[in-house]
């Protein structure tokens, strides 16, 4: 996956799409080659061409590597849908809102909350992705759960920030 445009939709399966905009959609997917599932972040080229640079996601990610930011595991550009797909880490918990709404929904925690030493754990690891980010001089822009995501193993939650989107790089002209 991460030679760039050596591969199209078609080399991915079990597609099911997880969020539409109008600026593209997100879909989780099985790459057929190593039959892993990734998460493909698509943008359409309408939408591309208002941006200055519409490589900037993909650049930015393919500068960190850091286990509570979402990895970048290549993209691809596919004619036939007019589309820039950005090959992104599965994280099969969703984003920390989706958590958040079930914990209120099943009545998980105190008061339906999240356990106090849970909500500083992630915190931490928040903490820890966004000083990875200005490290190498990013601005993410737009932190929130949503943007947040979440992978739980037995024992543990690990957060990663993902949609860099809007973020940015700092640069001698930034004030």
């Amino acid at each position: 996956i991460s030679t760039p445009n050596t591969h199209t939709h078609t080399d991915f399966t079990s597609i099911r799409k997880l969020y539409r905009s109008s600026a593209g959609a997100v879909y989780s997917a099985l790459f057929k080659y190593d039959n892993k599932k990734y998460v493909l972040k698509e943008r359409t080229w309408p939408e591309l061409g208002k941006r200055k640079d519409i490589m900037n996601e993909v650049n930015l990610l393919s500068q960190l590597d850091h286990p509570n930011v979402v990895r970048c595991e290549g993209f691809f550009r596919d004619e036939s849908r007019k589309s820039l797909f950005i090959v992104l880490e599965y994280c099969p918990d969703g984003d920390l809102k989706s958590v958040i709404d079930s914990y209120k929904a099943q009545g998980q925690g105190r008061d339906n909350h999240l356990d106090e030493r849970l909500i500083w754990h992630l915190f931490a690891q928040i903490c820890e992705g966004l000083k990875h980010l200005h490290e190498h001089g990013i601005v993410h822009r737009d932190l929130k759960a949503m943007n947040v995501m979440i992978v739980q193993t037995d024992t543990k939650f690990v957060a990663k920030i993902a949609d860099l989107g809007v973020s940015r790089q700092l640069s001698d002209d930034t004030m």
